[in-house]
């Protein structure tokens, strides 16, 4: 049995009520959690945190492209086509 006491943890995760006064707030996406685990690990003036910098850059731009492909494709699908109009057809008679 152990004698240490423990300290608190602070809740990271927000609540539905907003977050507690003076608790820190982390990000709810599990691709920012982890890129604020691994700058926390390396720091952010380390070569590894400038390449992990640039790589969210890249991530961040890679999902705009995503995002403006799929509006593209809704908005093709939602326009009307052509419209079908009468035509004038030439009727020969005997």
């Amino acid at each position: 049995m152990s004698t240490q006491t423990e300290e608190p943890q602070e809740s990271h995760q927000q609540t539905g009520g907003g977050p507690q006064a003076g608790a820190k707030t982390e990000p709810q996406c599990p691709f920012c959690q982890l890129y604020a685990a691994l700058q926390e690990l390396a720091g952010p003036q380390s070569e590894f945190g400038r390449h992990l910098h640039q790589a969210r850059i890249e991530f961040y731009k890679a999902l705009r492209a995503l995002i403006d492909q799929r509006l593209g494709a809704l908005e093709a699908a939602a326009k009307p086509g052509p419209k079908k109009g009468f035509q004038n057809i030439k009727v020969e008679s005997d």
